[in-house]
């Protein structure tokens, strides 16, 4: 049952996320012939503007996108008249729970992924590559590291970060379906609410540890504890999600 339930999560989500992840990387194709035309050929500026703003947006609205379509699906499965026979399915609270958070998961990282593939769609043309080792080492003389480890180091600590997010929306969502109305807007509120507690929180225990946002290992310090933080932040909210799910369902 629970192959069964992943795989119409994967399904119902995709039914919508493919077709504006297809439409990331197609504008990605054509912001690449931009640059390309760009350095080659003398283009008017209201062009360069408008691709360069065109893009910046599709990056911006797509993992928006990506979270709002994640949280809707949640709600509307478990907490609208669609919960009535969500319920009814021969799969246990933690099966149901189980799926949706996999296949959000699963979605949140390949969105992640396909970003940074856009972006190096985008920013790799021969111009650019071509003069790579002059750039990589301005960078790492900025960072004081190398670029290589700073960059993998950023995406490790945002696939972690998708974990929590999608823990975090399904905790939010469950705390708002416990009103009797204006669920929507209480699971708004919640998410703000716990995001800004929980941040206050991880900036207390990083200076606490002696964390010195000035020293060159800054970088690293702060994504080993912000990893850690955000994988027990992980299990405290889908452990959450769970309980409220299972004890403190609430569909009226």
């Amino acid at each position: 049952m629970l192959g069964k339930l992943i795989k119409h999560e994967f399904r119902a989500l995709s039914r919508f996320l493919l077709p504006i992840h297809i439409l990331l990387l197609v504008a990605c194709l054509i912001g690449r012939f931009m640059f390309q035309a760009m350095a080659t050929m003398d283009l008017p500026n209201v062009i360069l503007i408008v691709s360069f703003v065109f893009l910046i947006s599709i990056w911006i609205v797509v993992p928006c996108a990506t979270s709002i379509l994640i949280v809707v699906r949640y709600y509307k499965s478990l907490y609208t008249d669609e919960g009535y026979l969500t319920l009814t399915l021969p799969a246990t609270r933690g099966q149901l729970l189980f799926s949706k958070a996999f296949a959000a998961c699963v979605w949140s990282i390949l969105d992640l992924a396909i970003v940074i593939a856009g972006l190096a769609i985008v920013v790799i043309i021969p111009q650019v590559y071509q003069n790579s080792a002059e750039a990589f080492n301005e960078l790492e003389k900025a960072l004081e590291m190398s670029p290589s480890l700073f960059f993998w180091s950023t995406v490790g600590i945002s696939v972690v970060g998708c974990f929590g997010n999608v823990a975090l929306y399904y905790f939010s969502v469950s705390i708002g379906q416990l009103l009797s109305s204006h669920r929507v807007l209480g699971a708004i509120i919640a998410y703000f609410a716990i995001s800004t507690v929980f941040s206050v929180l991880m900036l207390i225990i990083m200076f606490a540890v002696g964390y010195d946002p000035f020293a060159t290992t800054a970088f690293l310090s702060s994504y080993k504890a912000s990893a850690i933080i955000c994988i027990l932040e992980t299990f405290l909210f889908f452990g959450g999600t769970y309980y409220l799910l299972k004890k403190k369902t609430n569909l009226n």
